[in-house]
């Protein structure tokens, strides 16, 4: 752990007050938007404790892999201290300092360890010189393309990332090694390229994503405190394996499935930590001869390139699918908040809408009480005052024309009972005046009079005349609504009640008729078009001031409308 912790430290760094020039975003720090971030994650400097770490780490590095290659005739397995240097350069804003304290400070780290296992001068001179063409190479082809420690976790980045640094990068450098080592320890100079060169290409894909990833912003979000069973599973399942394996080597072909399960629950950070891993166990098997041998070859070199070539395929398939999983997260994360965000648009489109409807409909009330007085108090009275100047000319005429004016007189007032009817179903004075309780009962008393029909009006609610104006015009509306509708497409119903309660702080409202009903399900089709009308009407009064409305009807078995408002000003429940 406080290996992890020093490489952590000297690859992640922390911002410092020298930031870099605005620049725009790269498709890396917009991916850090997809996993939620409200600040895309920024490269950083170094800092006084990673001068001193980073040397340190590569040091130890470069000490373990020089133990390992002498142990297997310079035929190495993993040569880490590169993928190091490259990380923390990836890792870091790209400044002179930055650059040149990293770059000469990893190779001097290097020299010293390699000076320290018994390097020649002249040796130790060419390891370096091929380990900082390696390292430059990597370095300035990803800067080509734009490759950082901010993007290399997209799919495409991936791919481009393992052709640079699994590829090209460790050819020359590779020559050089197997050049210059080769003759001097006996081993022919293709078994040293090969297994050398490979062994550089792994390090390379393999630890460089990982340092990456650990020190990124994604390593908060896997959450492992709260995911510490699952980790202890994935450690106990690779540690099964590697022992299994010393016994009984086919177990080695386990590791493929358990990388993929570790990579599907951990992303890149799982591929590159289980195959870093079987990596290291696995060439500390074959270097140091535990166990039988993965394949029945005869040379350590063969051997050592066969679990090489098995590395390379597994993390061939093992980052590419990290890197696509990544992608879909992100995706996901961008559709998540797009959806979001119209939701939100939506839910304020929504609220301006129900305002203006609201607005709309307070306009309507107050047009139609303006109506209402001009009706009642200018034409009503204008036609009295005509009524009464006929009556005075009724005593002056005589024979024919007295009938006829008796006619004019019952006609204008059957016209002032017209508009008083008129002017009290535009707005009631009763509402204001004496109550909804009383206004509803007298309108609905009236309506069963014109229209010959016999209503019950029920109100259990005794506090009916104390609802907000807004919900007691609702209330009125709907039921004249009702009532309309019941005159329009009941077809001349015997019985019709409006009953009104409250339960539970929701007030109900319920017409009923024992009409000629009609199927709920086709209400707008041929059963008359404007009782679809009627009724989004309805619907649409109620839905302003958080209210439902629901149809109970057959054919020939009558209809029944609930009505229901919620009275502390939420939506009553479905």
């Amino acid at each position: 752990m406080p290996l992890f912790n020093m490489f952590a430290s000297f690859t992640r760094g922390r911002s410092s007050a020298a930031a870099p020039k605005p620049r725009l975003q790269t498709s890396g720090e917009q991916a850090f938007h997809g996993y939620g971030f409200a600040t895309p994650e920024l490269l950083s400097n170094l800092t006084l404790a990673d001068y001193l770490l980073l040397p340190a780490a590569i040091f130890a590095a470069s000490i373990l892999s020089i133990e390992f290659a002498h142990a297997s005739r310079f035929l190495g397995g993993l040569w880490a201290s590169n993928a190091i240097v490259v990380a923390a350069l990836l890792r870091h804003v790209r400044t002179l300092g930055n650059y040149g304290s990293i770059f000469l400070g990893g190779l001097a780290a290097m020299t010293l360890a390699g000076t320290i296992k018994g390097n020649s001068l002249a040796l130790s001179g060419i390891l370096t010189l091929a380990n900082a063409a390696e390292i430059g190479s990597a370095v300035a082809l990803l800067w080509l393309c734009r490759i950082n420690a901010l993007n290399l976790a997209s799919f495409r980045n991936l791919l481009i990332f393992v052709a640079i640094a699994g590829g090209l990068a460790p050819f020359a450098s590779t020559i050089i090694c197997a050049t210059a080592i080769g003759p001097a320890s006996g081993v022919s100079w293709i078994s040293m390229w090969r297994n050398w060169y490979v062994g550089h290409a792994l390090a390379m894909i393999i630890v460089v994503p990982f340092l990456v990833s650990v020190t990124s912003r994604q390593w908060g979000m896997l959450r492992l405190r709260e995911r510490l069973p699952e980790v202890a599973a994935i450690f106990a399942l690779f540690f099964a394996i590697g022992v299994g394996t010393v016994y009984f080597r086919p177990t080695a072909f386990v590791v493929g499935p358990a990388i993929l399960i570790a990579t599907v629950r951990f992303g890149l950070i799982g591929a590159t930590a289980t195959t870093l891993v079987s990596a290291l166990v696995a060439t500390s098997f074959v270097v140091l001869g535990i166990g039988q041998p993965f394949l029945p070859l005869p040379e350590l070199s063969s051997q050592i390139l066969s679990l090489q070539a098995f590395l390379t395929i597994t993390s061939f398939w093992a980052l590419p699918t990290a890197g696509l999983l990544a992608e879909r997260d992100r995706l996901l994360g961008d559709l998540s908040r797009a959806n979001a965000r119209l939701l939100t648009e939506t839910e304020k489109k929504s609220h301006l809408v129900i305002g203006l409807r609201r607005h709309l409909s307070m306009v309507e009330e107050n047009e139609r009480l303006r109506l209402s007085h001009e009706l009642h108090d200018q034409a009503g009275q204008s036609l009295i005052a005509a009524v009464l100047e006929l009556n005075e000319i009724d005593a002056l005429i005589s024979g024919p024309a007295r009938g006829r004016l008796h006619l004019v007189r019952k006609n204008m007032e059957e016209m002032g009972k017209t508009l008083h009817r008129i002017a009290w179903e535009l707005r009631p004075p009763s509402i204001d005046e004496l109550g909804l309780r009383k206004a509803l009962a007298s309108y609905i008393a009236d309506w069963g009079e014109r229209c010959g029909t016999d209503v019950d009006f029920h109100c259990e609610d005794t506090g009916l005349d104390e609802v907000p104006d807004e919900i007691g015009t609702t209330v009125y509306r709907v039921v004249q609504e009702g009532l309309t509708n019941i005159v329009k497409h009941a077809q001349r119903p015997s019985s019709v009640s409006v009953v009104i309660r409250r339960a539970d702080m929701t007030l109900q409202v319920i017409i009923e008729d024992n009409g000629c009903g009609f199927d709920v399900g086709t209400a707008g089709a041929k059963l008359g078009a404007h009782r679809g009308l009627g009724l989004d009407g309805m619907r649409e009064r109620l839905s302003l001031i958080g209210g439902t409305l629901e149809i109970e009807s057959a054919i020939n078995a009558g209809t029944t409308i609930f009505a229901r408002i919620l009275l502390d000003g939420q939506r009553p429940p479905a």
